[in-house]
């Protein structure tokens, strides 16, 4: 997923809802790079020696990389999992390391909910949450980054809901994460790298090489979570992603399959049919 953000004006509607977004989007930095970007608009760009004030709450999580966020009160260290939780009207400053750099996940968004929301202690100030590996918090920025992006009839509706589900989570995640041994950690972390490597195919055996774990300890512990072996899971991934493509009868099986990462479109065919009973030309003729 390449770059991008939106910049969102809420209806009256949106705003008697109780919960509406005002930009979101997604943003690497590279090593060295200068942060933010300097095209950021007015209300959103910050120098580092001055900081920033906003008048919204922001969710930004870091899918890669690691950094620093300074408030008045504390100071955080970032790391890839991070959650960086912004209140308005609270001074902050923010940036990746220059030796790293890191990939963003942001929303700013507003709304009377959010008096409720932040009674609790997950959300009772700035701060950096460190939720490590999330594959449900990932996915649920990628469905609201696509809602967003397609803007349908009550898009900021879907937004609100999909970002109650990421507070909702975050809560549980800093209520158990001291109780997660080392078999759910890595099972975590290899459903995230399965969402956000989606359209290619996954080394495991480097993976758990990146993660000091044997390949062996891996695939039972991941089977004993899922039931599945990560490979099926993946699979069984794309094909779900797959369905939803051919659903929308823009694209034809041969380039949904290649999107996927399938170089063949004939073993695509196969396995598709193999997961889902039809083929899908037949899955997408029943649209």
């Amino acid at each position: 997923m390449d770059n991008f953000n939106n910049y969102l004006i809420p209806s009256e509607e949106d705003i008697d809802w109780g919960l509406y977004i005002h930009v979101i989007g997604k943003a690497q930095t590279y090593p060295n790079a200068t942060y933010p970007d300097p095209q950021h608009p007015t209300g959103y760009f910050f120098k580092w020696e001055k900081g920033r004030v906003l008048h919204e709450y922001q969710l930004l999580y870091i899918v890669e990389g690691e950094g620093i966020l300074e408030t008045k009160e504390d100071q955080y260290e970032i790391k890839k999992g991070s959650l960086i939780f912004l209140r308005p009207n609270e001074w902050h400053r923010y940036q990746p390391s220059t030796k790293t750099g890191w990939t963003e996940y942001y929303i700013g968004f507003n709304g009377h909910w959010m008096e409720t929301v932040q009674q609790q202690e997950a959300f009772d100030q700035t701060k950096g949450i460190l939720l490590g590996a999330s594959s449900k918090i990932t996915q649920l920025y990628h469905q609201l980054f696509e809602s967003v992006q397609k803007q349908e009839i009550g898009f900021q509706k879907i937004g609100a809901g999909i970002i109650l589900q990421i507070i909702g989570y975050i809560i549980q995640f800093t209520k158990k994460r001291n109780d997660l041994g080392q078999g759910e950690k890595i099972v975590e972390l290899a459903k995230q790298k399965m969402q956000e490597e989606l359209y290619v195919e996954i080394d495991f055996k480097q993976f758990c090489m990146e993660n000091n774990v044997s390949y062996s300890y891996f695939r039972k512990t991941f089977k004993e979570y899922t039931g599945l072996a990560p490979l099926q899971y993946h699979l069984n991934l794309k094909i779900l992603k797959s369905k939803e493509l051919l659903a929308g009868q823009q694209k034809k099986v041969k380039e949904v399959a290649f999107e996927m990462g399938f170089n063949s479109i004939y073993y695509f065919s196969r396995l598709f049919k193999q997961k889902t009973g039809v083929t899908p030309t037949k899955f997408q003729e029943s649209f």
